[in-house]
This record gives structure tokens, C-alpha cells and sequence, in this order.
């Protein structure tokens, strides 16, 4: 996918707003992109909820970047999928990370990626190829790769190819996708689907 229509490039975040996924550090990275580039239609889409949520939104009330940064609370993962094909930038500026699993999805889904060098990020991303690495709460080395995306929109799909191999080639996405659901089930349900069964 490249920019809509009327221009607009949409930036997305699917996280909990706990302090571990490092919303703070992204608004204000996403800021400092709008600062730069005013005449640019940026759209930073947040998915989720947290004990946060407060913080963050005053946060961008104080940025004066409430028009651009949306918080759209917790989704399922159909509406997951949704989201990642209508956006243009994956975005996850993590402090801690386990194996993040969205990374994974979004560049399966094409989309090129910005995250932060936590936990396994490094195996997941092909750093310059099919996304970008940077420092944990960085905030200008975050702005400076979503700038460079915003303004090369050309490489995204050879990004968005890069990244889509790279998962197909790593991970197995259909026995990784059914694992994953079960986890969202176990997550949203309190127990497994047809436990009894096992």
C-alpha cells in the first residue's frame, strides 16, 4: 500500500499502553516528524488499552498533536489485520520485549517497521531491509526513520516484500497464527477453547 488517495500516510502502533511499550517515547517522535514536516497529512494510529491511557492523551493534548495521534482503544485480531492493511508504517518504540509477535504480523502484512533493539526485535527485522532498528527511548533516532519513511514512500513496498520474506522464510505463520490465537482466546476467554478435549 502506498499513501491514500488524499495523501494522508497512517502510522500504527498496536500495544498495551503500559510503560514497558514505550508510547511516550513514539508520540513524542511522531511529534517531532510533524514539527518538521507541518504540510505533511501524518496520522498515528494507537491501538489498545492500559493503565497509561490518561497519560498518553494528555501527552498529546500538551504536544498540541491531538489531531494527528488517535487512540482507538483494544482490538481483536481480525480488526488487527484490518488495521495493518490500511496502514503505511508499523511503529513499536518497545522499552521491553519478549517476542513481539505484531512485528511479525505487520511485515507478513507488508508493511515496513520501526522498533526498538529490545528482546528478540533483532531477529525479527532485517535492520535496513525490511524496517529499521533503533535505541530504546530515542526519540530523535525514531523520528529520524519515520521521517526517512514518511519521505521515501517509494521503498515501502520493497520494504514491505523484504519483510514478508523474511517471516515466511523464519517462522511457519500458520502454525505461529494458530498458536497465536489460542493465546488471544486464552487471554480474552480466561481459559482454552476446547480445553476439555486435551
Amino acid at each position: 500500500k502506498t499513501e491514500t488517495n488524499d495523501g494522508t500516510i497512517t502510522i500504527l502502533t498496536v500495544a498495551r499502553l503500559v510503560p514497558e511499550k514505550g508510547l511516550e517515547y513514539g508520540i513524542k517522535a511522531v511529534c517531532e516528524v510533524l514539527r518538521k514536516h507541518p504540510d505533511i497529512n501524518l496520522k498515528y494510529h494507537i491501538f489498545g488499552s492500559g493503565p497509561l491511557e490518561v497519560f498518553l492523551k494528555k501527552l498529546t493534548r500538551d504536544l498540541g498533536i491531538t489531531e494527528a495521534v488517535l487512540f482507538f482503544g483494544p482490538i481483536g485480531q481480525d480488526r488487527v489485520v484490518e488495521e495493518m492493511k490500511n496502514a503505511d508504517i508499523f511503529f513499536l518504540p518497545s522499552i521491553a520485549e519478549a517476542l513481539p509477535v505484531c512485528l511479525m504480523e505487520a511485515q507478513a502484512m507488508k508493511l515496513p517497521v520501526i522498533a526498538t533493539d529490545v528482546g528478540s526485535v533483532s531477529q525479527v527485522i532485517v535492520n535496513g531491509k525490511s524496517g529499521f532498528i533503533v535505541p530504546v527511548r530515542d526519540v530523535e533516532a525514531m523520528a529520524n526513520k519515520l521521517e526517512y519513511l514518511v519521505e521515501h514512500p517509494e521503498c515501502w513496498p520493497e520494504m514491505g516484500k523484504a519483510g514478508r520474506d523474511h517471516v515466511m522464510d523464519q517462522y511457519d505463520i500458520r502454525k505461529l497464527n494458530d498458536r497465536l490465537l489460542e493465546i488471544f482466546r486464552v487471554l480474552l476467554d480466561g481459559a482454552p477453547r476446547e480445553s476439555a478435549k486435551h
